[in-house]
């Protein structure tokens, strides 16, 4: 994995990964979230917060692996699923960022605001334009956010890596690929 870990691309600018550690993540979304959360974190330098109920920026050592690493990041219970608090406590920092990587298993509940709203105030208060990629680690078909720089996946392959990084270049280059084979 650590070796691996330098074929992933490293993205310009401020990364965020945002991962959920609410009741609803247990098995396989916590196992594919907490290393998928540490490799993307090692590999750009990126900030982590872990939400739930609250939110909470976690430290880590780079130095450390990324199994160290994710152990840290599973650690951790927060309880329901709030996607409020990790834009309140972005706000609180005053942090910017160029792309935020939410892994979650699509399930939000108890807001006061929907996830939307408080993605278009977070970015109004820091006139941040982030892309925003929404990994669905559970399958649940349930869609958080939308816009123009919105990417939501689903499913995990060492190709989606590669797919961030061009579709930051051409945020319709899936289509766009389809489209070409389709025509040839």
């Amino acid at each position: 994995i650590e070796i691996s870990c330098s074929n992933v691309p490293a993205l310009p600018g401020k990364t965020c990964v945002i991962y959920d550690r609410s009741g609803s993540m247990r098995g396989q979304p916590t196992k594919i979230g907490g290393l998928f959360a540490a490799v993307l974190a090692k590999s750009n330098n990126a900030d982590v917060i872990v939400f739930g109920d609250t939110a909470n920026y976690v430290n880590f050592n780079l130095k450390d692996s990324i199994f160290t690493i994710s152990e840290k990041f599973n650690g951790i219970d927060l309880g329901g699923t709030k996607c409020s608090k990790f834009f309140e406590l972005m706000d609180k920092e005053k942090n910017k960022y160029d792309r935020l990587i939410i892994l979650s298993d699509g399930e939000a509940w108890g807001q006061m605001n929907s996830s939307q709203y408080c993605f278009n105030d977070y970015k109004k208060k820091t006139g941040a334009n982030p892309f925003l990629y929404n990994f669905d680690l559970a399958g649940n078909p349930t869609i958080q956010f939308v816009g123009n720089k919105v990417i939501f996946l689903v499913g995990f392959s060492e190709k989606i890596f590669d797919l961030m990084k061009l579709a930051e270049q051409d945020i319709n280059i899936l289509t766009n690929t389809i489209k070409n084979s389709v025509e040839l």
